[in-house]
C-alpha cells in the first residue's frame, strides 16, 4: 500500500539522520535565560502568527522528569513534541548507528518533531541525564498549529511567475530513491534522496529557492522541513488550492 510504503521509506531514510535543533545562539547560556523566547526565535515557530502563538502557549503541558526517565523510545509512535525547559538528556540511537557521536540535549533544545512531520515512529530514544522539566505539545495540537508552517507550499503558477521575473534562482528537487526517479520524474528536476539531504547540504546554494516535487509523498514533506531546518528556503510544490492553504 503506497501510503504505508512512503512512511516506511521516510522512517528508514530519516533514521540515520536524527538531529536535534539547538535553540541557543551561544554555547554559554544564562541558567535563568528565557527558554521560551529562544523557542519563538527559531524558524520552527518564527512563522506563527501572534494569535497562533497565544493558542500554542496555552496548550503546552509541563512535566517534571527524573534522571533515567525515558522521554521517548525508539520505535514508538510519535505522540508529542518536546522542549527541554530544564535539565539535560541524551539521545540514544539504535545499534545500527552507534558509530555516530552521542547527542546530549541541553536546556532549550527541542526534539520529536520529525516523527510528527513524517508520521513515522521515533528514530531514537531520549533519556534524562538528570532531574528536569519538559514542555510538551500533543501531536494533534502540533499538527494543527505548527506543522503547516513547517511545510510551506508554492503553487505552479507562482513558480512560473518566478521563472518569468527571473529575480531569484530556484531548483526542483525530487527526493525519492534513484530507482523511483528513473521510472519517471518532472522535467528539469534534480534527484537528491531525502536520506542524503544533510550530508549534501554543503553543496547546496543558499541563495537558491528549493522546490520539492510532491511525488515523494511524506518524504517530500519531510525534505521541505529538513531543508528549512538547515537554513535553506524550501517549499513543497502543490496545486493552487493546497498552496493557498
Amino acid at each position: 500500500e503506497r501510503g504505508l510504503l512512503d512512511r516506511l521509506l521516510s522512517w528508514s531514510q530519516g533514521g540515520a539522520n536524527y538531529q536535534v535543533q539547538n535553540l541557543a545562539e551561544s554555547e554559554e547560556q544564562d541558567e535563568d535565560g528565557d527558554w521560551l523566547g529562544k523557542l519563538l526565535a527559531t524558524p520552527l515557530f518564527g512563522r506563527l502568527a501572534p494569535s497562533q502563538l497565544q493558542t500554542l502557549l496555552a496548550r503546552f503541558e509541563y512535566l517534571t522528569v527524573r534522571a533515567g526517565d525515558s522521554v521517548v523510545r525508539y520505535g514508538e509512535p510519535g505522540e508529542h513534541f518536546y522542549v527541554l525547559k530544564r535539565g539535560r538528556a541524551q539521545v540514544s540511537l539504535p545499534a545500527a548507528y552507534r558509530d555516530q557521536p552521542a547527542l546530549v540535549l541541553e536546556r532549550g533544545d527541542f526534539f520529536g518533531e520529525e516523527a510528527l512531520v513524517s508520521g513515522a515512529v521515533r528514530s531514537a530514544s531520549v533519556i534524562m541525564l538528570g532531574d528536569g522539566e519538559l514542555a510538551r505539545l500533543h501531536r494533534d495540537d502540533f499538527v494543527e498549529l505548527v506543522r503547516p508552517t513547517l511545510i510551506p507550499r508554492i503553487s505552479k503558477s507562482d513558480l512560473q511567475r518566478l521563472d518569468r521575473q527571473g529575480q531569484r534562482p530556484h531548483l526542483l528537487l525530487d527526493v525519492r530513491l534513484a530507482a523511483e526517479y528513473r521510472l519517471g520524474h518532472q522535467p528539469e528536476s534534480l534527484n537528491l534522496p531525502v536520506a542524503n539531504l544533510r550530508t549534501h547540504a554543503d553543496s547546496l546554494d543558499r541563495a537558491t529557492c528549493y522546490v520539492v516535487t510532491p511525488e515523494g509523498g511524506i518524504r517530500s514533506e519531510l525534505a521541505v522541513h529538513l531543508l528549512n531546518q538547515l537554513g535553506f528556503d524550501a517549499y513543497l510544490l502543490g496545486d493552487e488550492q493546497s498552496a493557498a492553504a
